[in-house]
């Protein structure tokens, strides 16, 4: 049966150009169903946002999502 996993892709401003970085979550982490993953995907994505904006950090763009996997 098919399992899906969380990623990440987040895109920040280097030197005035945007950098586009894909990372892939624990490897560990699986989910039995897409939406399971999506409301983790979700909770991931505010956890994220809050240490982007505490910090500082400039970016451009970020999307949590889900893959499946077999």
């Amino acid at each position: 049966y098919s399992m899906f996993k969380m990623f990440a892709i987040m895109c920040i401003l280097v030197n005035g150009t945007t950098e586009c970085t894909l990372y892939n979550d624990r490897q560990d982490l699986s989910f039995p169903d897409a939406i399971t993953c999506e409301q983790a995907a979700g909770d991931r994505f505010h956890e994220m946002m809050d240490e982007f904006l505490k910090y500082d950090i400039p970016f451009e763009t970020i999307e949590v999502g889900c893959n499946k996997v077999d």
